[in-house]
């Protein structure tokens, strides 16, 4: 995983993101693109599990 990748606490379950990142999910930005590239503040991500949406 590169280091910009976005992890957030969710309540939903998956197996292999519990073994590969400890509880965490990965996320994904909601505006599709990463904070560092449009030079604005990352305020809500994705899970990629669940597709719930949670604030950064």
């Amino acid at each position: 995983m590169k280091h910009e990748d976005i992890f957030l606490k969710c309540a939903c379950k998956s197996e292999f993101q519990d073994k590969a990142h400890k509880g965490l999910r990965v996320g994904t930005p909601v505006n599709g693109r990463r904070a560092k590239d449009s030079g604005q503040r990352l305020t809500e991500a994705r899970c990629t599990v669940c597709g719930k949406t949670h604030q950064v």
